[in-house]
């Protein structure tokens, strides 16, 4: 069973003011996903300084503990 449609049966529904030329425009003009990238490259940059100095940080304690070690070691 195939349907038979015609042209004359279909109804356009026009959105007023919003061609294609239109949506193009407000598109490109749109800045919102911009915004949010550079936040995120931000946070991201933020997330890698940490890190760096996490590490920096733990090898200085490691050293640190084991001079502790040493000493208590050396005391008993």
């Amino acid at each position: 069973m195939t349907a038979d449609i015609r042209c004359s049966e279909l109804t356009f529904i026009p959105i007023p003011e919003m061609n294609m030329k239109n949506q193009l425009i407000q598109f490109l003009q749109d800045e919102e996903g911009a915004t949010a990238i550079e936040y995120g490259l931000i946070a991201g940059l933020i997330v890698v300084a940490i890190i760096g100095s996490l590490q920096s940080a733990r090898t200085e304690l490691i050293r640190i503990f084991g001079l502790i070690v040493t000493a208590l070691t050396a005391a008993v």
